[in-house]
């Protein structure tokens, strides 16, 4: 086993339901001494509220085992757009994470649109992002996910929401999540260790498997979450993103580990 860069949704979790075998599996990382960090997609909540959440669980996330692409998109801002007013996207909590990050928020002819996941998402709100868009305003995306797991559910997530601003604006947003190397890059910077030494673990092609192929590392698909065996037939068929390995869920990970099939 390597270390490991563990999504969430549909992979530890499904809303607020922990998957079966995924406590386990954090302790076994434990007891064998690998790395791992929680590397999400979704940036509705921050680190700290996502830790929480995982310990309600009974997983343990402390010491900064969690990483969004909310986090990195911030992070982004700050290093390359310094000063610069960004009109943002999301839940509550990220707004409250930006603006506590140094992020100045604005609806005031911004300079950045930064678009998140945003479950009270309006027309005015599309409106107004694709209006500063075409004005000139740099469009960023926290991640590209379509939908998400939820619950028994499968809802629309923030892909959906760039989806529609892009057709109004005729424009692609540059996107900070899995599968993009500044999600990766931020996770190895975190973990202290190179890329080589990792393993994307998730329930996703075209995000978590297509992070971990475009970056030349493993990946391997738990069929806990968005993924089907049906649906990764259709995917793998048409296009050259695979995963190293496909398991049901984590416990098999586990007892391939052990018996040194990993």
């Amino acid at each position: 086993m390597k270390n490991c860069l563990i999504d969430l949704d549909g992979t530890i979790y499904r809303g607020e339901r922990p998957i079966e075998h995924a406590t386990a599996f954090i302790e076994y990382l434990k007891s064998i001494g690998k790395k791992y960090l929680f590397v999400t997609n979704c940036p509705w909540n921050s680190p700290a509220r996502i830790a929480k959440k995982l310990k309600a669980m009974g997983i343990d996330a402390g010491g900064g085992r969690v990483l969004s692409s909310g986090v990195v998109a911030l992070e982004y801002i700050r290093e390359h757009h310094p000063g610069g007013k960004v009109y943002a996207i999301g839940s509550q909590d990220y707004l409250e994470m930006l603006a506590s990050g140094g992020i100045i928020l604005s609806d005031d002819e911004p300079d950045i649109v930064l678009v998140g996941f945003d479950p009270d998402f309006t027309y005015a709100k599309m409106k107004a992002a694709s209006a500063f868009i075409l004005r000139g305003a740099l469009f960023l995306g926290t991640n590209i996910d379509a939908t998400i797991p939820h619950g028994d559910a499968i809802i629309p997530h923030t892909g959906a929401i760039l989806a529609s601003i892009a057709t109004a604006t005729g424009k692609t947003p540059t996107c900070f999540g899995k599968p993009s190397h500044f999600m990766l890059d931020a996770a190895t910077k975190v973990m202290g260790c190179g890329k080589d030494e990792c393993v994307v673990i998730g329930d996703r092609i075209d995000t978590d498997i297509a992070c971990a192929v475009s970056n030349g590392i493993p990946g391997y698909l738990v069929l806990t979450g968005s993924s089907t065996r049906e649906t990764l037939r259709e995917t793998v068929a048409d296009s050259a993103i695979a995963p190293t390995l496909v398991v049901d869920n984590l416990g098999e990970l586990i007892e391939l580990d052990k018996e040194g099939r990993l």
